[in-house]
């Protein structure tokens, strides 16, 4: 037989999908050249936006074990609705013609009880059918004991069938189905209403997967939209670098320390051993302390029970590194200070030559005066990056972009 392949496509709605995930820059749609229905290297088949589509393959070489039960007989059942019945099966060596085998009654014609074979309409020396007829039709064949070796056995099959299949459209609108020709070493075509020569189908040497429902395709550096850093909400993706090296990432940062001492004269005591400006915070009220005006510190000294002179229930400089907290809420246990710092983090990039770059706070993400910066260079605000809907991904050492 000629080695070609025919796919047969039954009430396919074939159309182009496109979709938009990067804000301002157009993306790629998940045709191919223009084309709707593509393959890939393994002849596996991709329609775009088909809905839902009903393939059959016509003549697909299938082997099968089955193990025969305890009387010896084995059997295996075909349905029409997602395969013909063969016209010969193979069975431990012997070649079983399907329109010769004499026929049994549906439900009493054979059955195995306690190791020992019953027969509704006459015992069966060799193989035999049934049929069963429902909503659908399925035939059963069994194989006796002088084919299968006797009880508990294993059985091995080869035939050839025809296989029908109902594939629907994944989540991200596209179809995908196995190309049997390859995968079964089949050399024969599909069939149906509607052929598609898959021989001349367009070869996609890098076709989409799809995952978190989102469609991603193989192929380049990563860059999106030109772009060869952005960010999502969470991360800053940096593209286009050598696999395996490191990336040194310094964030600014707040660390938030706490003084836990309070004084006989209901104050917390402060001491930072930085003339920095920081941000303090007790309870709901946030203090800058650049812009804090200086309190003598002949002021804040603390004559138990009560200060020189009277305080009322805030926060004091004394200057850029030392303050004092009063309080009259005897409560209040700990102040906590956020003191400007730098983390820094050795972040490498995967096998796909791309680094993710995380957000310190994965949960907020970026937030306005943030500063990262990465291998030494200038210090960047990742607000100003491009914001993308969806990263890319890396998969066997493929780089994936969302569509």
């Amino acid at each position: 037989m000629k080695n070609y392949r025919l796919l047969t496509i039954i009430g396919a709605s074939i159309a182009s999908l496109f979709s938009s995930w990067l804000p301002a820059i157009a993306q790629p749609v998940l045709t191919y050249n223009g084309v709707s229905t593509y393959k890939d290297s393994k002849d596996n088949i991709y329609i775009v936006s088909s809905g839902g589509v009903e393939i059959t393959y016509t003549g697909v070489n299938a082997t099968r074990t089955i193990t025969s039960d305890a009387c010896g007989y084995a059997r295996i059942s075909f349905n029409e609705a997602s395969s013909s019945t063969p016209t010969e099966i193979v069975a431990g060596g012997t070649t079983n013609t399907i329109s010769s085998l004499p026929s049994v009654l549906a439900k009493t014609g054979y059955k195995c009880v306690a190791g020992v074979a019953q027969w509704g309409n006459g015992a069966q020396t060799g193989a035999f059918k049934q049929t069963v007829s429902g909503n659908t039709i399925t035939t059963n064949v069994y194989f006796p004991p002088a084919q299968t070796g006797g009880a508990n056995k294993q059985l091995s099959l080869a035939y050839t069938v025809d296989l029908t299949s109902i594939f629907r459209d994944n989540t991200c609108g596209f179809t995908v189905f196995p190309g049997y020709a390859t995968r079964r070493s089949s050399a024969t075509p599909f069939r149906g209403s509607t052929a598609i020569n898959v021989v001349t189908l367009p070869l996609n040497p890098a076709p989409p997967k799809c995952a978190n429902n989102r469609a991603i395709t193989s192929g380049g550096n990563g860059s999106q939209g030109g772009a060869t850093m952005y960010r999502t909400k969470s991360a800053i993706y940096l593209t286009g670098l050598t696999a395996g090296s490191i990336n040194n990432v310094d964030y600014n940062a707040l660390e938030s320390k706490f003084f836990p001492n309070l004084s006989p004269c209901g104050a917390i005591s402060i001491d930072l051993k930085t003339l920095q400006p920081v941000t303090l915070k007790a309870g709901s009220t946030t203090y800058t302390s650049a812009s804090m005006t200086v309190t003598p510190f002949a002021d804040l000294q603390c004559n138990s029970p009560s200060f020189a002179s009277a305080l009322a229930d805030r926060l004091y400089k004394i200057d850029n590194a030392r303050f004092v907290y009063k309080t009259s809420d005897p409560t209040t246990k700990r102040f906590a200070v956020e003191i400007p710092t730098v983390v820094n983090r050795k972040i490498p990039v995967n096998q796909c030559g791309f680094s993710t770059i995380p957000a310190l706070n994965r949960s907020s993400g970026f937030t306005t005066g943030d500063r990262v910066t990465i291998n030494g260079s200038t210090p960047y605000d990742p607000l100003t990056l491009p914001l993308v809907a969806n990263a890319p991904q890396c998969m066997n050492g493929t780089i994936y972009t969302p569509q």
